[in-house]
């Protein structure tokens, strides 16, 4: 398993002792409907004015019983996504009120490989955990480019867009360590 950085600074900032998880069988993470999407609009043969890009799926973890949304924006110029260099770990939403009481995810995205690395905590009968893995999506991307070819001042000179959705769900193998405080 690849630790990322939050889950290394996480387990390091826990005033807990870490011991293996009594299960015979760890929970697996799922992510839904991944969509991963780029907008770069140049206003002038040299001028950006809007460049970002979004990711976003549903996250369910077969140990609890409901699915959150997870989702990140980046405006990284030339390379959005880097997988956890720069400080890019992203929070998932909170559980609804009454489910899933202290669970939190966090997640990574590499837009080179479209590989995520998904760190979340949860007590299940009074007994807190945290569960690590990472995987690959396999992204279905649909391009398109526009060149004003008559641009003059105050018109947008060029579009870029990148529309990418993974037709399949991905199954992360997570690594489970029961925290004793």
């Amino acid at each position: 398993m690849k630790r990322t950085l939050l889950s290394s600074l996480l387990l390091f900032l826990l005033p807990t002792t870490i011991a293996n998880s009594p299960h015979s069988a760890d929970p697996t993470f799922t992510l839904h409907n991944i969509t991963y999407n780029i907008t770069e609009i140049y206003r002038s043969p040299s001028f950006f004015a809007i460049h970002d890009a979004t990711v976003s799926y549903h996250l369910t973890n077969s140990a609890l019983s409901y699915t959150t949304q997870c989702s990140a924006h980046s405006s990284h110029i030339y390379g959005y996504f880097y997988g956890g260099f720069f400080n890019d770990f992203f929070p998932c939403d909170p559980p609804p009120s009454g489910v899933g009481a202290g669970a939190v995810a966090n997640f990574t995205f590499n837009a080179a490989d479209y590989s995520f690395g998904v760190n979340q905590t949860w007590n299940l009968d009074g007994v807190n955990y945290i569960g690590m893995g990472s995987g690959l999506s396999h992204l279905d991307c649909r391009h398109e480019y526009w060149t004003n070819d008559h641009w003059t001042e105050g018109q947008d000179y060029s579009t870029n867009l990148w529309w990418c959705v993974s037709h399949v769900d991905v199954e992360i193998t997570v690594t489970v360590s029961r925290v004793e405080v």
